[in-house]
């Protein structure tokens, strides 16, 4: 019997950090952990991690837009609407699977 499920290969350009970014990120994260950061370390912390969260953001959507055609508008957007109600429904079946 074959499955339902069709495999197919997609490629999707997701972005990162350059090299050096990361490394200094990971210093920073380091020393923040430790609590030795000095105000203008802080400060770039602040800036490296908000570029990192925009690289998630934009790799989560890229991801989205390959996989999940259906949550994508005309326009190229994420539908946020229909993004809640699948995820909603997905929260909704794990639960419910999770009893039995």
């Amino acid at each position: 019997m074959s499955s339902p499920v069709g495999k197919a290969t997609i490629s999707v350009d997701l972005q990162r950090l350059d090299a050096e970014c990361q490394a200094r990120l990971d210093w920073l994260l380091d020393k923040n952990t430790e609590g030795r950061l000095t105000p203008e370390e802080h400060q770039e912390l602040q800036h490296l991690v908000a570029q990192y969260e925009h690289i998630l953001l934009q790799n989560t959507e890229a991801l989205l837009r390959a996989t999940r055609p259906d949550l994508v508008d005309a326009s190229g957007r994420i539908n946020r609407a229909r993004l809640a109600k699948v995820t909603r429904r997905t929260a909704r079946f794990l639960r419910t699977s999770n009893r039995t």
